[in-house]
């Protein structure tokens, strides 16, 4: 059987470029919406707080860390509004849990332990802000933005960001 070599005009080959493109294009979209997994945060973050109730504020201090598979620990200390005027300071240790969804949000579920024996438990709602790309995996949180949906021990509305400091 003889055959006859096919050519391609150039309408034809920008047609096949742009189809190429598009592949790309969607490849890399799906690829990037699974960026993030609970192995992105793992190791020691800085963690600061702040909080407000009307004119009183409390600013919180400390760290926290994550597992690589969806558990934390945390200790921080807490300079809040005393009942009568001036400024108290309370530690928290915490325990709980996270999950990171693809699109770098996520939740963490924490259970702190205050210094006069009491708990409490609190659920952050949080944004990925930096980030960088991971080896062989899903990339590595640098810092997070989160909003507590409680409210805090001595204030109303509750945030924090998490920060990874040089490796």
């Amino acid at each position: 059987m003889n055959r006859t070599p096919q050519t391609t005009t150039p309408w034809t080959r920008l047609l096949l470029a742009i189809a190429a493109g598009m592949l790309v294009a969607a490849t890399a979209t799906a690829t990037a919406s699974e960026r993030f997994g609970r192995s992105s945060l793992s190791g020691t973050y800085a963690y600061t707080g702040e909080g407000s109730a009307g004119d009183d504020r409390a600013l919180t201090v400390g760290t926290i860390g994550f597992d690589g598979a969806g558990n934390l620990t945390r200790n921080l200390t807490l300079n809040a509004p005393a009942e009568g005027g001036g400024r108290s300071l309370l530690q928290l240790e915490s325990v709980g849990t996270y999950g990171v969804r693809g699109d770098g949000t996520g939740r963490f579920h924490i259970v702190n332990e205050l210094s006069d024996g009491s708990s409490n438990v609190v659920t952050v709602d949080f944004v990925v802000k930096r980030s960088r790309d991971g080896a062989s995996g899903p990339h590595e949180v640098l810092k997070l933005f989160g909003v507590q949906r409680q409210p805090g021990i001595t204030v109303d509305l509750v945030t924090a960001t998490v920060t990874r400091g040089s490796p």
